[in-house]
C-alpha cells in the first residue's frame, strides 16, 4: 500500500485521538487562561503535520498482526506529541516564527500578549516562556497515550520506556547540533551521528512501539531499529535540501534559516569538502559574520550550487541505507557441501533483510563483505583458481592441525532464517569469492597441466576461490 493510501485511511483517526486527549484536559479546566493555553496548543497540533510517526507505529503493529485492527491508533499518537514538543522548542531555539506555514506556538503567544496589552515583560519574552512550557506540556500529554488505552500494563510500561529513550536521544541530538555550530571542522560522520539522534530516534521508536504492542519477537527489533534509523537519516538529508532550496509556499518554512544560524547541514559539509580553497574561505567568511543579510544568503546558495550539493546530498541519501549504522554479528557456519568447511564470520553487511512469515521464519537476501577465520582440524577443498600466484586448473588442500586460516570474502546469498531468543539460525546458498591466507602444518598440493607441486603448509599460501556453497549456522547479534 502506498503512503498516500495509508494516510487516507488513518489520518482522520489519528487526529481524532489527538483531539480527544486535549478535550479531556480542557473539559476539566475552570481557569480562562489555562483554557486559552490548551486550546492554542490543540489548534497548533491539528493545523498541520503529515503524521508520519504515528503512521509508522500503526504500520509496524499491523505488519506483525494476523488481523489488522484500530486498537493501536490511540497509543500511536504518543510519539506525535513528543515530535511536536521538540518542534515547539526547536522553533524557539532557531528563532523561527512560522511552522508548516502557520504561526509557531511561541509566536502565537507573542501575538496573544499584544492582544491583551499586558504591562509586564515584553511580547518576545512572554511568547518564548509560554513556548517552553508548551513543549514540556506536549511531552507529558504524550504519556497519556500509553496510560489510557486497551493494552496490557506490561506493554504500556515498555512503550513508556521507549518514549523516554526517544526524548533523551532527541535532547542529546539537539545539544550536539548546537555544539557543532561553533566548530570549524565537521566530518560527515559527525553529522550522521547527530541526526541519528535528533531525527532518527523518533522514527525508530515509533516502529518499536508499534512492534511492542504487536508483541513481536525481540529478534526482529534489531532490523526495525536499523530501518528506522536509516529512514530518519535519509529524511533529514532531504529536509536539509528543502530547508535551503525548497518552495516556502509548499514547505511552510523559510529557506534562509539554516544559513543564518550557521547550522552544519549536509549541504554545508559537502560544500566545504568539494569547493576549492578560495571558495571555502569565502563560504566560511560569510557564515562567520555576526549579521548575515539577504545578499549573503544568495551568495551561500550560489556556492552550494557550484559545489553540486543537491545532487551529492541525494546521492548520499540513497547510498546510506546499506552502509551506515548496520549492526554486525558473530556468525558461525558450516558448509553442507561434501567438503568440510567450518567458518566464523565476524562482519557481514546485509543489503536486504525482509520479514515475511511472522515471528519465527523468514526468507532473506543478503550481500556484502566478510572477514573471518576457517576453524578446522582438517580441511579439504577443490576449486579452480590461483595458488601462490601460479596459474592452475584445479587445486587441492589437505591440511592437518590448521592453526589459522584468515579469510576475506564477498558474496551474495539467499536462504531462510529461524529466530530463537536473541539468536538467528540460518540455512542458505551463497556464491562467494574469497582470499584465504593459510598457515599451519601439513601439505598443500596443486596441479597445473601435468605437473604436481607440493609445499609445506607452514609457508604462507594465498588461495583465491569462488563458487556456490550451502551454509548453515547461527548468527549472534553484537548489540
Amino acid at each position: 500500500m502506498k503512503f498516500a493510501e495509508y494516510l487516507k485511511i488513518y489520518k482522520q483517526n489519528i487526529n481524532t485521538a489527538i483531539k480527544q486527549i486535549f478535550e479531556n484536559r480542557i473539559q476539566k479546566l475552570k481557569n480562562s487562561f489555562l483554557k486559552d493555553y490548551y486550546t492554542e496548543l490543540k489548534d497548533y497540533f491539528l493545523v498541520g503535520g503529515k503524521r508520519i510517526r504515528p503512521l509508522l507505529c500503526i504500520a509496524s503493529y499491523n505488519a506483525f498482526k494476523e488481523q489488522q485492527d484500530d486498537k493501536i491508533v490511540p497509543a500511536s499518537v504518543g510519539i506525535e506529541f513528543l515530535h511536536n514538543a521538540s518542534l515547539i522548542h526547536d522553533d524557539i531555539i532557531d528563532k523561527d516564527d512560522y511552522r508548516r506555514g502557520n504561526p509557531a506556538f511561541h509566536f502565537r503567544f507573542k501575538n496573544y500578549y499584544k492582544g491583551y496589552n499586558f504591562k509586564k515583560n515584553n511580547d518576545i519574552d512572554f511568547g518564548n516562556s509560554i513556548g517552553i512550557i508548551g513543549g514540556d506540556t506536549a511531552f507529558f500529554l504524550g504519556l497519556e497515550a500509553y496510560l489510557f488505552n486497551n493494552f496490557e500494563k506490561e506493554l504500556n510500561n515498555r512503550a513508556i520506556s521507549l518514549y523516554e529513550q526517544a526524548f533523551i536521544d532527541i535532547a542529546n541530538g539537539v545539544l550536539i547540533e548546537i555544539d557543532m555550530v561553533n566548530k570549524e571542522k565537521i566530518e560527515m560522520e559527525d553529522y550522521i551521528k547527530m541526526i541519528s539522534l535528533k531525527t532518527s530516534a523518533l522514527i525508530e521508536k515509533a516502529l518499536l512501539i508499534g512492534a511492542n504492542y504487536a508483541q513481536v519477537d525481540k529478534t526482529h527489533e534489531n532490523d526495525l531499529s536499523i530501518y528506522g534509523i536509516n529512514l530518519g537519516i535519509v529524511f533529514q538529508i532531504i529536509d536539509d535540501i528543502l530547508g535551503t532550496f525548497g518552495d516556502e509556499k509548499i514547505t511552510g518554512k523559510p529557506t534562509d534559516g539554516d544559513i543564518r544560524e550557521g547550522k552544519k547541514t549536509c549541504l554545508l559539509i559537502l560544500a566545504i569538502n568539494n569547493l576549492n580553497s578560495n571558495k571555502q574561505k569565502e563560504l566560511k567568511r560569510i557564515l562567520n559574520k555576526d549579521e548575515i543579510n539577504n545578499v549573503d544568503i544568495e551568495n551561500v546558495k550560489n556556492l552550494f550550487i557550484e559545489a553540486d550539493v543537491i545532487n551529492l546530498s541525494k546521492k548520499l541519501a540513497f547510498e546510506l541505507e546499506p552502509k551506515i549504522l548496520q549492526k554486525g554479528g558473530i556468525q558461525m557456519a558450516t558448509s553442507l557441501n561434501p567438503n568440510i568447511r567450518v567458518s566464523l564470520t565476524v562482519l557481514e553487511i546485509p543489503l536486504l533483510f525482509k520479514a515475511a512469515f511472522g515471528k519465527t521464519i523468514r526468507p532473506y537476501i543478503k550481500a556484502g563483505p566478510s572477514i573471518g577465520f576457517i576453524l578446522s582440524s582438517q580441511a579439504s577443498s577443490e576449486y579452480g583458481g590461483v595458488v601462490a600466484d601460479q596459474p592452475l586448473r584445479t587445486y587441492k588442500t589437505d591440511l592437518n592441525n590448521v592453526l589459522k586460516n584468515v579469510e576475506f570474502g564477498a558474496g551474495l546469498g539467499a536462504g531462510l532464517e529461524f529466530s530463537f531468543s536473541n539468536y538467528r539460525i540460518f540455512i542458505d546458498g551463497r556464491y562467494t569469492y574469497s582470499l584465504n591466507d593459510l598457515y599451519g602444518s601439513g601439505t598443500l598440493d596443486w596441479k597445473s597441466d601435468d605437473e604436481v607441486f607440493t609445499v609445506e603448509a607452514n609457508e604462507d599460501a594465498l588461495l583465491k576461490s569462488k563458487g556456490v556453497q550451502i551454509m548453515a549456522g547461527v548468527n549472534i547479534p553484537l548489540n
